[in-house]
């Protein structure tokens, strides 16, 4: 017998499918249609650390998942123990494994950054190491492919969206060289509004040919070797 639905799960997902439907639902099928994140068939871990952002791409697969295509499961692990987000996750209608075991079954994990983040990314490795790169809507890494579904969704809109559900929960733990640089990124939009998307923007314009050097697979290369 399915539960009667909390006032903060009915709030969360009214916000989702209409109030803020542009920011959040339309952005969240963008990502998985444009960069490929979801297949049929897909077992997809998600840790629940307490953050908006997590509860956030709980709930953006739970509605995929009544109003989608895709053929997939989700499996929520806890990550952070606190009886707060025990008690959030509840509300929300997130129901938790109850051991980590359930991860084996698993092909892809889903990361919580958010498009501010992946902006950060940029140019705090620009700034701070030295280097091109960004965070990627999907990778594989050594414990296998990792999706971001938040990918084109914004900070503000994820802070709203908590707020406005009754969620008291704070945006995932960034680095502080990312939340510096995000304070930067707020101090250039005052003479260029068009900043971000000039950022991110950047990523998908970037003229190969103009390299000076670059790595691929690991391995360093310079313009000079096809010189």
């Amino acid at each position: 017998m399915n539960k009667e639905k909390t006032e903060i799960q009915i709030n969360a997902e009214r916000a989702i499918i209409k109030s803020q439907r542009k920011e959040l639902w339309t952005k969240y099928v963008k990502a998985v249609k444009h960069y490929g994140l979801l297949d049929d068939g897909d077992v997809i871990a998600l840790d629940i650390d307490g953050s908006s952002n997590a509860f956030l791409t709980a709930k953006l697969f739970h509605e995929m998942q009544m109003h989608g295509t895709n053929n997939f499961k989700v499996k929520y692990f806890l990550k952070d123990k606190s009886e707060e987000t025990v008690k959030m996750a509840e509300s929300l209608g997130i129901i938790l494994e109850p051991d980590t075991s359930e991860r084996a079954e698993c092909n892809k994990t889903a990361g919580v950054e958010s498009h501010d983040d992946v902006i950060a990314s940029i140019l705090s490795g620009m700034i701070y190491e030295g280097r091109v790169s960004s965070i990627m809507p999907r990778c594989t890494e050594e414990d296998g492919e990792v999706i971001r579904p938040l990918y084109l969704i914004r900070d503000e809109f994820i802070d709203k969206w908590a707020f406005s559900s009754g969620i008291n929960a704070p945006r995932h733990i960034v680095s502080e060289l990312i939340e510096n640089t995000k304070k930067l990124v707020e101090g250039l939009k005052e003479t260029n509004q068009f900043v971000e998307s000039n950022i991110f923007r950047s990523m998908e314009n970037v003229h190969v040919d103009t390299l000076i050097g670059y790595m691929r697979n690991g391995e360093k290369e310079s313009f000079l070797d096809n010189y």
